[in-house]
């Protein structure tokens, strides 16, 4: 009967914790400029136990965005200029420690209210510009906006985002 607890706890702790998680596959890369690197934690938040950092890098880090929960996202890796693999657990960081920018293309980019071109187009970003993560779908990513106004958050459809901080991805 301890036994069956046991898994049955482990199982409910399981499950909870892949509450509201959402899977995603794309990149990013890292804008937090602690020399003593980017906290990777066990779970999304900061009650969550830290299980190593990323390094600081001036040359950029990119890392491996497997799942969302909120403002965390769950990466699988990290690595940096040179391709050598800095950080090799999985692990969750903060969304705005990251940044993603506009791929480098002749046209304006799109930003959607939603994750699917179903929703409505809130704005346009010229290439090039470089926007803080807020979470990802699949392989849509969700970013801030700031601009005259107040800051919003809009989703940008695959292609037209660029995880890779050494080249424009175009």
């Amino acid at each position: 009967m301890k036994i069956i607890s046991f898994f049955l706890i482990l199982f409910l702790f399981a499950a909870g914790s892949a509450a509201g998680q959402t899977e995603c596959s794309v990149s990013a890369y890292v804008k937090d400029s602690d020399p003593k690197g980017l906290n990777v934690r066990m779970g999304a938040g900061t009650t969550f136990k830290a299980i190593g950092r990323i390094p600081f890098s001036d040359d950029g880090t990119m890392v491996n965005i497997i799942a969302s929960n909120g403002k965390w996202v769950k990466i699988s890796g990290a690595q940096n200029a040179e391709g050598k693999r800095v950080f090799s657990k999985s692990g969750w960081v903060f969304a705005p420690t990251l940044a993603i920018s506009i791929v480098d293309s002749a046209r304006a980019v799109n930003v959607w209210s939603t994750h699917s071109k179903k929703g409505s187009i809130v704005s346009t970003l010229a290439a090039g510009t470089e926007y803080m993560l807020e979470s990802c779908k699949s392989d849509w990513i969700k970013v801030t906006i700031k601009g005259s106004g107040k800051p919003f958050t809009g989703w940008l459809p695959p292609g037209d985002h660029c995880g890779n901080p050494w080249n424009s991805c175009s």
